[in-house]
């Protein structure tokens, strides 16, 4: 890789980068990640474990005194052998040093700066054991008050051996660190960051022209006065409370660009590429500036003739703490032509500075090279995932593309997974992935817009969970869509399309039409039913932007709890901008009176729970008398706070026994519109509805998956103006700041 930096920029904010970094903070912030879980453990029945079988001890003055680490993850969960790189022309054996596994011996450096009185630079590295914890060359003791931040990184071989605290083993000859200090004058935890920071701006061989490097992992944790902070942790690291054990995750620290394919053939037969750079600029406002031009090479030993492709991509890596932008490729043909291919931004539209690149490491900016005269273009490709290329702590996703590759699934449910086409289950028998909530989903699955077709899942089990999903439990699923599928059973239980249980789990932007739900019991077995879930269980959970449409549900026993969209909603869960259209719901009406059971077109049961911007068209529910609700069959009295129904209404509903668009026991301050009504404008006078700290599946620019925290305001929701009157079910329109 070669880069060319602008050392103007450099010079005008020095060596700590625009925005103030230092190695020595970035640092720091790392090691606050780890020292927050670490003092949330309480071992006041601990005494019996000693330090020599422990990671970390909470000691009585509520000080941490950290030993060892019993877990370095490296990105992407690594764990084959180190692959072997044939090293270029010119380059040393560090240069393309790519780590996918730990080896005995490896250290990891570890800066922590702790802001008391005073502050306070401690310096220690940590080495792998044969066993593969880590060994703390030191004790680190963690006061019970301040703030504290922990930096670990990986320096790459060239750097494995490097004690900073002894100031004589200087392998870079650095002769002042970041603040100014001689090498041998400054702290230890100083030259750790001089050496980060020098592989940083390092630059072109003067001799071979290229720049040679090794690949940076870093991890990072803050704390103040014993709290984590979660919203400033880069990175993941954990303690546990109970057993002492200290874990983390590592990332790269590096930038990544990549090309992937180059089209040449509109070029004429015989060409080829014989180099390509990429353009990065710096801007705050008006012009871009020159950053730096990094030059792309395969990631292979250099063969001629060797072409950008997915397996053998030309990449390349960056350093830098700037928010910098990759603006265009310069890709240069072998009979000498040069064609220069700009990088659209974000959102696609070409502006003249390109992509924004984050200021953090650990992306990967990947793209396709379309080239042809006067048309030449750059289209990311989501898809790469060759090794040592992930993104996020749990890495790229693995791609998905037949029911061999689904049912694989199952040995591994905390991975990270996106489907690559639709897929046809409808030849044998679904078996749901996470059967139980001990044995549950927990990973993420972007479904990236994909459908599941003719899913078949018939189950004799008494009770359990029945769907695509067992159970998803603390997992995120995202962008998932279900045709013509079918569930049966016989022995009640918890049964959904998509998953039969949500337990603290967040599902996102995913459908189900024309199914159907079948359960036979007649024995008395209790069971709950949804189109898309069959139950919610209490706790952290939402359900966002999800609809069910032409679902057909019945039962035979009349305790049955069936529901459009989910069957029962539990305390403190969330359910926000849903609808069902055209869906039956039937179970037989109640011999003995007993008020068991519920039908609602949306949900069948609501307890405690949080509903805002949802509603239920031409549903048709017959059977239960207890609770038959063409939007919700019952809302549970059991808490002194029922939680919020806001901005929700049912219509067009049909059936013997649908008697109100909420709940045939309809609370008074919820707002709602009856069945038949011709007059909307309640739904638009509780738009003032607002509900804070809800939990959102985002995805990143990068393809990554994970969770922000919204503010939902149900202002505008039915896109006209409050106090307006309407007369007919307006659509749900989000255009909300933020999901």
């Amino acid at each position: 890789m070669k880069t060319i930096i602008n050392k103007n920029k450099q010079s005008s904010y020095g060596v700590r980068g625009k925005n103030g970094f230092s190695l020595l903070s970035f640092c720091s912030s790392l090691m606050s990640i780890v020292l927050l879980s670490l003092l949330m453990a309480s071992c006041s029945s601990d005494e019996d474990l000693t330090v020599a079988n422990r990671d970390i001890m909470k000691n009585a003055d509520g000080s941490i005194t950290i030993h060892r680490l019993s877990s370095v993850a490296l990105p992407g969960g690594f764990t084959a052998a180190t692959r072997a790189i044939v090293t270029r022309a010119g380059e040393i054996t560090e240069a393309v040093d790519e780590k996918t596994s730990w080896a005995e011996g490896d250290r990891l450096h570890i800066g922590i700066t702790i802001s008391s009185v005073t502050d306070i630079e401690i310096y220690r590295y940590a080495t792998m054991q044969s066993d593969g914890s880590w060994l703390l060359n030191g004790d680190i003791t963690i006061p019970a008050s301040g703030r504290c931040i922990i930096d670990f990184a990986y320096l790459g071989k060239k750097y494995n051996g490097v004690d900073f605290n002894d100031p004589t083993q200087n392998p870079d000859n650095i002769a002042k660190n970041i603040y100014g200090t001689a090498w041998a004058e400054g702290t230890a935890v100083s030259r750790m960051s001089g050496v980060y920071l020098a592989q940083m701006y390092k630059t072109a061989d003067a001799t071979t022209g290229i720049t040679t490097y090794s690949d940076i992992l870093l991890a990072e944790g803050r704390c103040t006065d014993g709290t984590w902070n979660t919203t400033e942790s880069e990175y993941s690291v954990t303690a546990n409370p109970t057993d002492g054990v200290f874990s983390i995750t590592m990332k790269h620290g590096s930038r990544r660009i990549a090309v992937t394919a180059c089209d040449l053939s509109a070029l004429g037969s015989g060409a080829s590429v014989a180099s390509i750079t990429a353009k990065v600029v710096s801007t705050t406002t008006g012009t871009p500036t020159d950053y730096a031009t990094v030059s792309l090479f395969p990631s292979s030993s250099e063969v001629a003739g060797t072409q950008p492709s997915g397996t053998t991509p030309w990449k390349a890596q960056l350093y830098s703490t700037y928010t910098v932008y990759l603006q265009s490729f310069l890709v240069t043909l072998t009979d000498g032509r040069k064609i220069t291919v700009t990088v659209p931004n974000s959102s696609g539209s070409f502006d003249g500075i390109g992509r924004q690149m984050a200021d953090k490491g650990g992306d990967a900016y990947v793209y396709r090279l379309n080239l042809s005269p006067g048309s030449c273009t750059a289209t990311p490709d989501a898809n790469f995932t060759v090794p040592g290329w992930q993104t996020g702590e749990t890495g790229a996703p693995t791609p998905i593309y037949t029911r061999e590759d689904l049912e694989a699934i199952a040995s591994n449910l905390g991975g990270n997974y996106i489907l690559m086409n639709d897929i046809d289950l409808s030849k044998s028998n679904w078996a749901p992935l996470g059967k139980t909530n001990a044995e549950a989903f927990t990973g993420k699955f972007n479904g990236n817009g994909h459908k599941i077709i003719g899913m078949k899942l018939v189950s004799s089990e008494t009770g359990g969970y029945l769907g695509f999903f067992g159970v998803i439990k603390r997992g995120i699923v995202y962008n998932l869509h279900f045709s013509n599928c079918t569930l049966q059973t016989s022995h009640g239980g918890y049964n959904g399309t998509l998953a039969g249980g949500l337990d603290k789990g967040f599902v996102s932007n995913c459908s189900v039409i024309n199914g159907s739900l079948t359960d036979n019991t007649t024995s008395g077995l209790n069971g709950w039913g949804g189109g898309l879930i069959g139950s919610i269980n209490p706790g952290d959970a939402s359900v966002v932007h999800c609809r069910v449409s032409n679902m057909n549900m019945e039962t035979s026993y009349y305790g049955y709890n069936l529901g459009g969209l989910v069957g029962s909603l539990s305390f403190n869960t969330k359910v926000l901008a849903c609808y069902t259209d055209g869906c039956t719901l039937k179970t037989p009406a109640d011999p003995n009176d007993t008020n068991s059971g519920s039908v609602g077109g949306l949900m069948a049961a609501m307890e405690g729970a949080y509903v805002l911007g949802c509603y239920a068209t031409n549903v048709c529910t017959t059977g239960s008398d207890f609770s038959n609700g063409a939007l919700i069959g019952y809302i549970s009295k059991n808490y002194t706070s029922y939680g919020n129904l806001a901005s929700c209404y049912a219509t067009n509903a049909s059936g013997s026994e649908a008697k109100a668009a909420i709940c045939k026991d309809v609370l008074e301050r919820y707002s709602y519109v009856p069945l038949g009504a011709t007059d909307y404008s309640s739904l638009v006078a509780a738009t003032s509805a607002s509900f804070t700290n809800i939990e959102t599946v985002v995805l990143s620019s990068s393809g990554s998956l994970s969770i922000a925290y919204r503010t939902w305001n149900a202002t505008g929701i039915w896109r006209v103006s409050e106090g307006a009157t309407i007369s007919q079910a307006p659509p749900i329109y989000w255009g909300y700041n933020g999901e």
